[in-house]
């Protein structure tokens, strides 16, 4: 594990994204063996099946607010992370970075602290990346893997390398960074707002540590050792991960159980794209927990 060094951990205060979130989910905080407090939600029947749900890179838990809900009512048990760096749970410095494999080891250990069974897991992006490591590791404890734009390596992605560049000076950008990195095309104005207030809030090393340790992940030798079923789903415009970079995965699982699904006309965060593709999103993640 990497070594912890000058911490900067969020302290008590009012979360202004917190207003703008109309989902009826319960609240938790846990501290971790790996040396953090980590807050989660979960929703729905606790007799349902389980679902985890890790998201992307500085989207925190508020990127599933429009697919939770759905996921509950179709009699799914959900539990959504903040994974560090975000929202509620802490930001310490870290050498490296907050590598998938670190957050791996957080989101382990918070479901042996709270007793938490097999799950269904889904991961978008860097959350597919710390998805793949988890099936990897402890195959036993999930079902079906769902990575949704994906890919197998960050290495060489120049749109990632440009974001890594920015953010390193991220103490100097102006309003205008954030609300181009927040731009998505959904019409619900409470959740535009509670995706720029989260960026708002994040600190500068939390940046700095996700996107670091994003840029670290390699998994071209790790990914054939996943132990579960596994549906890609992927954006047909993901300017980030492209089809290239779903052949690679692909042919990386080659021989592994796969449901390959490219939903036409969608973004990178197809998900959020819009209402009626967050309910697309929740459908086709509905139906391949039950496969």
């Amino acid at each position: 594990m990497s070594k912890i060094s000058v911490c900067d951990i969020n302290s008590p205060k009012e979360y202004n994204w917190e207003k703008y979130v109309q989902v009826d989910w319960r609240e938790h905080m846990v501290s971790l063996d790996t040396g953090i407090n980590m807050a989660y939600w979960d929703m729905g029947p606790e007799d349902g099946e389980a679902v985890m749900l890790i998201h992307g890179v500085t989207d925190g838990h508020i990127s599933w607010m429009h697919i939770v809900p759905r996921l509950a009512a179709e009699g799914f048990h959900c539990y959504v992370v903040d994974c560090r760096g975000n929202g509620k749970t802490d930001s310490p410095h870290v050498d490296g970075g907050y590598t998938p494999q670190l957050t791996a080891k957080d989101i382990l250990n918070l479901m042996a602290k709270e007793s938490i069974g097999k799950v269904h897991l889904v991961g978008h992006s860097y959350g597919s990346f710390v998805a793949q490591i988890l099936s990897a590791e402890a195959p036993h404890k999930f079902g079906r893997v769902i990575l949704m734009d994906t890919a197998v390596s960050c290495a060489g992605n120049k749109i990632l390398e440009d974001a890594l560049k920015d953010v390193m000076n991220i103490e100097n950008m102006p309003y205008e960074f954030y609300t181009e990195w927040a731009t998505m095309g959904n019409e619900d104005p409470n959740f535009q707002k509670a995706a720029l207030e989260h960026l708002l809030e994040m600190s500068p090393i939390a940046w700095k540590n996700l996107m670091t340790g994003t840029m670290a992940f390699d998994n071209e030798d790790g990914i054939c050792h996943m132990g579960n079923p596994i549906t890609v789903i992927w954006g047909t415009e993901d300017a980030i991960f492209t089809y290239e970079d779903q052949a690679k995965l692909l042919k990386a699982l080659h021989g592994h159980p796969v449901k390959f699904v490219p939903v036409e006309g969608a973004s990178h965060s197809g998900f959020w794209d819009s209402m009626e593709t967050s309910k697309k999103y929740a459908e086709l993640i509905a139906a391949n927990c039950r496969l």
